[in-house]
């Protein structure tokens, strides 16, 4: 069943998460390949620019493209766990 989508992948990629996110912008090649999508989802990056849509004020910084590197892939969730964090921290000092 080589090049097949594994249904969990269909199911992850079809779910309310995954659509919102999508209306932040182009995800993935322009064919609208799912394993394209997901493989930017879970690279970072596009999540990191999602956040920044969201916190403006918030630096995206230290971000690159992961190549299949999961020391990358890791640094650049960690960015982004980073920005969420922050981000909630300041919305709740305003509240």
């Amino acid at each position: 069943m080589e090049g097949e989508i594994p249904v969990i992948l269909e199911q992850f990629m079809s779910s309310p998460l995954v659509t919102w996110v999508k209306t932040f912008g182009q995800l993935g090649d322009k064919e609208g390949n799912m394993l394209s999508e997901y493989t930017e989802l879970v690279d970072g990056i596009f999540l990191n620019k999602v956040m920044n849509q969201i916190n403006p004020k918030g630096t995206v910084q230290g971000l690159n493209k992961v190549n299949n590197d999961v020391g990358q892939r890791a640094q650049n969730l960690s960015v982004l766990i980073y920005h969420i964090k922050s981000y909630y921290q300041v919305r709740h000092r305003e509240n």
